[in-house]
């Protein structure tokens, strides 16, 4: 029998100036650390796991910045680390970032809605439909949407 012994590092930092604030995984202690040490962690592992994000319409809804913010700005050094260094990212999304389908746009009592080609999302395939720019509840998908082009791109050659 082989028995494969991995070790898992869990941090929930933020960049803040030179350095990240800290929540371990485990507690609900909060403190600074160099981002010197939180990069070195990172050097230690072969995936990241970023699950950092804001992603409750209440908050997306009153603090777009913020959202704005968590979602691509703050993602940017660690998706740019772990292309640079061929690290392994997975990054979380909702299904929110590829917005409305066309049925939610067909009047009530329209039979199209019943025609799955118009309410069923296909990642690949269907348009890619946000609200206005002052409907503050975009600003989670858009920013999640261009991060997610941005490590798709990194992928290029």
């Amino acid at each position: 029998m082989l028995l494969l012994v991995q070790s898992v590092i869990g941090l929930q930092c933020k960049l803040v100036d030179n350095s990240m604030i800290h929540r371990s995984c485990f507690t609900e202690e909060l403190f600074y650390i160099p981002s010197d040490i939180a990069w070195s962690c990172l050097r230690e592992c072969r995936s990241t796991i970023n699950l950092a994000a804001i992603c409750t319409p209440a908050d997306y809804n009153t603090r777009p910045l913020d959202t704005i913010y968590s979602n691509f700005i703050d993602a940017l050094p660690v998706v740019k680390y772990c292309s640079e260094n061929n690290k392994r990212l997975i990054h979380f999304s909702t299904c929110e970032v590829y917005g409305k389908t066309i049925g939610s746009f067909l009047p009530k009592d329209s039979p199209l809605r019943q025609d799955p080609a118009y309410y069923i999302l296909k990642e690949d395939t269907s348009p890619c439909i946000f609200g206005s720019v002052e409907k503050q509840r975009w600003s989670y998908a858009c920013a999640k949407q261009l991060i997610e082009r941005l490590i798709y791109g990194e992928q290029q050659p």
